[in-house]
């Protein structure tokens, strides 16, 4: 959720393992969790589709107690920069409840567009969309 906190690693690390791909259980479970955010099961993630995977991939690490709330304080103990953190919560909870829901994330603008600009990085080939075979070139170490 934090504006600066760098998606695409964080992408990657949900899909590309160290060792290149192959048919090892590591490839397996990419291409399983692929399958999981491609919702419509056309083996492409479009833009939208991205956005939403990383948006509510981020809202469960951030939800540390699964209720679907992220509390200042659950927001503040996965935060890194907790200086650049106290600039941000405000921005995700405007109502001033003391929690964030995915809807508040949602409504982001300034995370969408480094989404969508992180997905950008990921369709070299300006297709409109990503297949597993477009990730590899992610590859970073955990």
């Amino acid at each position: 959720m934090p504006l600066k906190l760098s998606l695409l690693p964080l992408f990657a690390a949900l899909f590309i393992p160290i060792s290149s791909v192959n048919a090892n259980p590591q490839h397996q479970h990419q291409q399983q969790l692929f399958r999981q955010v491609d919702s419509n099961n056309d083996g492409k993630l479009t833009r939208k589709e991205f956005v939403q995977a990383v948006i509510k991939r981020l809202f469960s690490e951030f939800d540390l107690n699964h209720d679907k709330r992220v509390t200042r304080d659950e927001f503040f103990k996965h935060a890194r920069d907790k200086k650049l953190a106290q600039q941000e919560y405000p921005i995700m909870d405007t109502e001033g409840k003391g929690y964030i829901l995915l809807k508040d994330v949602t409504r982001n603008q300034p995370l969408i567009l480094r989404l969508r600009e992180d997905f950008k990085k990921l369709d070299t080939a300006n297709k409109g969309y990503i297949t597993l075979k477009d990730l590899p070139k992610l590859n970073t170490p955990r």
